[in-house]
């Protein structure tokens, strides 16, 4: 099978997930899919991390609309599918993991942690993340 289709049946596997599964049930269903697929840090993609990236808006989305218990579960997606990624990003570049790790830990301290969280701050956070994950894609081929 080439890259190229597993990338497509990775991403594929990862939507039906996301549609069909609790947070809580992400995780460990799609490490198991991204485990079938590839175990290697080079099946890891931009298309990959562009689809994880690509949730990344509906957090600012729901922010911007006042909406924290949403913006909350949205984030909670995200960590569930970054986990089924998150062993072959480290093993492709593990400075630029731990960037968007630490990045995470910002979002979640902004929106999570705090009570009441303040938008700019939650807005701030994401917005690195996102470079982040721009950044990263970047040292992929």
């Amino acid at each position: 099978m080439s890259k190229r289709v597993m990338v497509a049946v990775f991403i594929g596997l990862a939507a039906l997930l996301l549609t069909n599964c609790g947070a809580a049930d992400v995780a460990t269903t799609a490490s198991e899919a991204g485990t079938t697929v590839s175990q290697t840090a080079s099946e890891l993609s931009k298309a990959s991390l562009g689809e994880l990236a690509a949730q990344l808006p509906s957090i600012e989305t729901a922010i911007d609309a006042g909406n924290t218990e949403e913006a909350r579960a949205a984030f909670s997606t995200f960590l569930g599918a970054w986990d089924a990624l998150k062993t072959q990003a480290v093993a492709a570049a593990p400075e630029s993991a731990a960037a968007i790790q630490t990045a995470m830990d910002s979002v979640k301290q902004a929106l999570v942690d705090t009570p009441t969280p303040n938008a700019a701050d939650v807005k701030a956070a994401l917005a690195e993340l996102e470079t982040q994950f721009t950044n990263f894609a970047n040292t992929l081929q």
